[in-house]
């Protein structure tokens, strides 16, 4: 055994396995880093994994049986032991191993401290920092939740305004809420030094709060007091704690902070509860809690008909509310937060709720109407001013500079947000869908895996818009059944339209969730009447501009251009300023129809300058050439048309094929060899979705899974259902 190990040492055996695996190493680091930066599927990985490792045995059988010798290489057993020269080429294999290590070792430091550097991650921890946890609601009657929730919220928001003072933001100190965890595990994750907790105890008209300063660090207690107090004093109560945990701090770390002078209503203790609750239920962001938000500020308000922090928060309560029910008329819940949002900067203009209102009222008219956004700027701006750690006004601050076409900055606000609000979902989902849509793949899937921590439902919506935007037609459609999984009340219609156009499995798609207004599958289907029979009755249910918009689509894609173009142009009639309108193709196709054809030369003038402001902000996005390749071809710019649907499909995006008003499309000998590429990727991705779906990676079986007659066309010859139709 002594005389073969000695063999193979002076073979130099051992020095090439170590070799083999060092360059082995480094290989497969390098190529990590380039699959990871094209989005490259993992079976490209494990191909390279399975080559590194059936090559060891060969490398190790090599070094046994060859030499390399001055003239080349040779059997081992043709070069005589005194010309032998295995000691030199030792000391060479010596040098090309610690080389090699080196270099790998910089490429994961490199890796590990710099490409891996989360730019949406929380800003060191500095000693001026606090999160206030929700306070336990010990009162016997759970139902005080919000009471014990305000208190804890309306103390936040008093550290808040105190110069130097960093304070994290309610949405992300309130993901603790209940959780059993440690003081010091839970400042690490919020990245503060200090901790405030407590407890409220209500009990008819009389209060109890206890509250305790925590320093993080070493789990010890700095301060802590009990109050017993009468309702009507919950103010001077919130101030009283408030400045105690000041002077708490500065004593601790020779600070003086300056507890800004409280500007307070006057405010009934019935309105007061009310607001509370009404608080509370808007926090849930549900539509079942939105509408219970609105009707509590409403009684706040019927009680004190002054109450600017009521009025403020009812006009968020309205803006927010289409967001979670998809039937919601955005423009009438805006109506009714105008004049909310008035008063209550009226009644109180040097207040962040009124601030808030205002700037988050005008952000939504630019948006409904496109009138000048810059309005809204300052009245965030002013709000944040007020209350740095109010996590939501970074998110509507930085879509104010998105819909500006300053993506950058846009990008710089969230950031500037999650430093105050390091778990906050809104400003993580944001943030992962600007990266997205600047093709900053690799931070948004760093912002996903963040956000799946916090929200899972959240995060597969955004894994969704980035395999969209990826090109990756199966991964969306996967993500979305996920998504929909974790949240069967929101609207299936995106999940069903990437099931049933991108991968051509419409049947399958109208069994995904519940039946929403994703009427455009029966025309897939070639069932046009039951498209514009579900539109008609949807319109005659809840008559409004959005449903009309509805049935005059599906009339225009089911080839009834007089009667789509009456419904489009009833709705124009209906909107006061078109300045911000970007039509549809739809409407383009009715106009030109109807012989309309200046108008539908406006409107592809339209959606051209809509598609360069976003351009020109550096967002690159299929759609947009979709809807310009489409518009262009209907008005008889052919070749213009065929040049932007071409790069829709280069960018990876479907091309919908399926409307009535595309017979000529379809028939153009230069659009074949684009359909043909896209009916090779959807056969591709439709057999991929299948086999994650109808196999153990399906990672939601008990909501969806396909049929079995889908399943069983993996091991048959593809069907027609993969052209589309």
């Amino acid at each position: 055994m002594s005389q073969l190990f000695q063999e193979l040492k002076r073979r130099n055996v051992f020095r090439v396995a170590l070799a083999y695996l060092a360059v082995g190493w480094l290989v497969l680091q390098v190529v990590q880093l380039v699959l990871e930066s094209t989005s490259a599927p993992d079976w490209v990985m494990q191909v390279f994994l399975l080559a590194v490792a059936v090559g060891f045995p060969f490398a190790v059988l090599f070094a046994w049986a060859f030499e390399l010798t001055p003239e080349g290489l040779k059997r081992e057993q043709e070069v005589a032991r005194d010309k032998s020269i295995t000691r030199q080429t030792g000391r060479k294999l010596n040098r090309t191993i610690i080389v090699v290590l080196t270099v790998a070792i910089a490429i994961l430091l490199a890796e590990k401290f710099v490409l891996e550097r989360d730019t949406a991650a929380p800003a060191a921890v500095t000693e001026t920092s606090i999160a206030v946890l929700p306070f336990v609601n010990m009162s016997s009657d759970p139902e005080q939740e919000y009471f014990s929730d305000g208190i804890s919220e309306e103390i936040l928001n008093v550290l808040a305004q105190i110069p130097d003072l960093h304070v994290t933001s309610r949405s992300s100190a309130f993901q603790f809420k209940g959780e059993d965890i440690d003081i010091p595990t839970v400042a690490n994750q919020l990245g503060v030094r200090h901790v405030l907790e407590g407890s409220v105890r209500k009990s008819g008209s009389n209060v109890r709060i206890t509250a305790q300063l925590i320093a993080a660090d070493f789990d010890k207690h700095l301060w802590s007091e009990s109050y017993d107090r009468v309702l009507t004093d919950t103010f001077a109560i919130q101030d009283e704690i408030s400045a105690a945990i000041a002077a708490a701090l500065g004593e601790t770390l020779g600070f003086e902070f300056a507890v800004a002078e409280s500007v307070r209503e006057s405010i009934d203790a019935d309105a007061y509860n009310e607001y509370l609750r009404g608080v509370y239920n808007l926090e849930q962001r549900t539509k079942d809690s939105l509408e219970a938000a609105s009707r509590n500020f409403e009684r706040a308000i019927a009680i004190e008909p002054d109450y600017a922090a009521a009025h403020a928060r009812l006009a968020i309560t309205f803006g927010v509310f289409p967001g979670y029910q998809a039937e919601a008329n955005s423009i009438e819940y805006y109506e009714l937060a105008v004049p909310h949002s008035q008063k209550a900067f009226e009644l109180a203009p040097d207040t962040w709720e009124a601030n808030l209102a205002m700037g988050y009222v005008l952000w939504m008219r630019s948006r409904l109407y496109g009138d000048d956004v810059d309005e809204a700027i300052p009245y965030l701006e002013r709000a944040l001013e007020l209350n740095p750690s109010h996590g939501p006004a970074y998110s509507w601050l930085a879509s104010v500079q998105g819909m500006k076409g300053d993506w950058q900055g846009r990008i710089a606000i969230l950031e500037a947000g999650i430093q105050v609000a390091p778990i906050d979902r809104i400003l993580l989902g944001s943030i992962a869908n600007a990266y997205i849509y600047l093709d900053r793949f690799a931070e948004a899937e760093k912002a996903i895996d963040r956000l799946m921590d916090i929200s899972p439902a959240m995060a597969l919506n955004r894994a969704a818009t980035l395999a969209t935007r990826q090109g990756q037609w199966a991964n969306n459609a996967v993500a979305l059944i996920h998504y929909l999984s974790l949240a069967p009340t929101e609207s299936s219609y995106w999940a069903r339209r990437i099931v049933g156009e991108d991968l051509g499995l419409a049947e399958e798609a109208l069994t995904i969730g519940e039946q929403d207004s994703n009427f455009r599958l029966y025309i897939a289907l070639g069932r046009p009447e039951e498209a514009i029979s579900r539109a008609q009755k949807k319109l005659e249910s809840e008559p409004n501009l959005r449903n009309r918009w509805s049935l005059g689509t599906m009339l225009a894609m089911s080839g009834e251009m007089e009667s789509a173009h009456t419904n489009f142009e009833a709705v124009l009639s209906e909107i006061e300023d078109l300045e911000g309108f970007v039509p549809s193709t739809e409407q383009i196709a009715a106009r030109v129809a109807t012989g309309d054809i200046a108008g539908a030369l406006l409107l592809t003038q339209r959606l051209d300058e809509e598609g360069e402001r976003r351009r020109l902000a550096g967002i690159d996005v299929a759609p947009d050439y979709l809807g310009e390749g489409y518009a262009h071809y209907l008005i008889g710019d052919e070749e213009r048309g065929l040049d932007e649907l071409k790069k829709t499909v280069e960018l990876g995006f479907y091309v919908p094929i399926f409307q009535a008003y595309l017979e000529e499309l379809l028939e153009d000998p230069d659009f074949v060899p684009l359909l043909a590429v896209q009916q090779q990727k959807q056969k591709v991705q439709q057999e991929r979705f299948l086999t994650i779906m109808c196999g153990q990676e399906n990672p939601a079986p008990d909501f969806w899974k396909p049929s079995d007659a889908a399943c069983s066309s993996l091991s048959e010859p593809s069907s027609g259902e993969a052209s589309g139709q």
